[in-house]
């Protein structure tokens, strides 16, 4: 959002977890707290994004039908998911930092393009970044699990989708 705003666009975010929108509030960021299915929102948007959610979530159509609802017709939806075909899952398995309890979904670079598409969304660009080979072999030796938000996010390897409603 501080990106998104300042490069001029009038930004504004929700968040299940009120002490993500108290940090963020604390920011002096325009976001609240709710549920994105259910809230009223009063204008069409833009730019709609989704930072490493749709992996944690127990039906992740719902979350990007709603996306889809609340664009403008050429409007850009972004999201980030976990690369489950990346070279770390190939080599390690289940030791990967991004296999876990809390992850409830997980794609491909295809599989997820395969995916929003059946929105009705039109990918733009995939691109997979953030390889770190001392990241491999810390989960290799089981020790990426112990690693914080901060230092996981500085170290992910994720999946980064840039898809426009036609």
């Amino acid at each position: 959002m501080r990106a998104a705003g300042g490069l001029g666009y009038e930004a504004q975010g929700i968040d299940i977890s009120s002490a993500s929108v108290a940090v963020g509030q604390s920011a002096g960021l325009r976001i609240r707290s709710g549920d994105f299915l259910r809230t009223d929102f009063t204008d069409c948007f833009d730019v709609i994004t989704m930072w490493a959610t749709l992996e944690h979530l127990p039906e992740p159509s719902r979350f990007v039908r709603r996306a889809r609802e609340l664009l403008r017709p050429g409007g850009l939806f972004l999201a980030s998911v976990p690369n489950y075909g990346g070279i770390t899952q190939r080599l390690i398995r289940t030791k990967d930092r991004y296999v876990g309890s809390d992850h409830l979904n997980y794609w491909t670079a295809s599989g997820f393009a395969s995916y929003v598409q059946k929105f009705g969304f039109q990918i733009l660009e995939t691109v997979t970044f953030g390889f770190n080979p001392l990241t491999l072999v810390r989960d290799a030796m089981d020790r990426g699990r112990d690693c914080d938000c901060e230092q996981m996010a500085a170290e992910q390897t994720e999946q980064t989708y840039a898809a426009s409603w036609k």
